[in-house]
């Protein structure tokens, strides 16, 4: 609905975070879902926007100010002070978003490709390691002194989805290491894992938060 070409004020994505009208757009979109369901104590935060580097022409000098301003918004709007955060791509490290008061936590998203190896953590062991993996990153995330939390990770094919090595690992090793890795780590939390419906639920999995709860 942003697009010029739908009725909207923006020309290019980028226009997004600079036009005046788009910023007052989302505004009230933000006001409404705080009002709508702010109430509720299954939120923790509100986040931004999930992996905000990839948006096309993204540049943390246009974005970064408009987080801060986002989120000042909804702390000046949110009765119940729910945190706010935006989120980052699979091993994307900004360390000037994570500086900033007005992100209450840090948060990383990490996956185990099928054979890409120019990525941190590649792993031969169908991704058995995750706790160290958990760990390292975590203890990254902690140096911005504030809770840290691994959002996302799991094992993926090439092409960023389903991959033959989920049946390598059929007991859900790499999903304990991740889950108790992050929260032994010293996170805020466990590790999220991604693929809740087509690995954890597939191979009823669920039992390794059974523990942790």
């Amino acid at each position: 609905p942003y697009d010029c070409d739908n009725g909207g004020p923006c020309l290019s994505k980028m226009d997004f975070f600079t036009s005046e009208k788009a910023r007052d757009l989302w505004r009230n979109r933000l006001r409404y879902i705080v009002a709508r369901w702010g109430y509720s104590q299954h939120i923790m935060a509100w986040e931004l926007w999930n992996e905000i580097e990839d948006v096309r022409g993204y540049t943390k000098d246009t974005v970064h100010p408009w987080t801060r301003e986002m989120c000042r918004y909804l702390k000046d709007i949110d009765p119940y002070d729910h945190m706010t955060v935006s989120s980052l791509g699979a091993w994307w490290m900004e360390p000037t978003l994570w500086i900033y008061p007005e992100l209450d936590f840090a948060q990383m998203h990490g996956y185990h490709l099928d054979t890409l190896q120019g990525i941190p953590f590649f792993s031969r062991d169908f991704a058995h390691d995750w706790g160290t993996t958990m760990i390292n990153a975590i203890g990254v995330l902690r140096s911005f002194k504030k809770p840290a939390l691994f959002g996302e990770f799991g094992i993926i094919g090439d092409d960023y989805g389903h991959t033959d090595r989920w049946d390598g690992d059929p007991e859900g090793v790499h999903l304990h290491n991740g889950i108790w890795g992050g929260l032994m780590g010293g996170g805020a939390g466990t590790g999220h894992v991604w693929f809740w419906d087509s690995y954890v639920a597939e191979k009823n999995l669920w039992y390794h938060y059974r523990a942790v709860a």
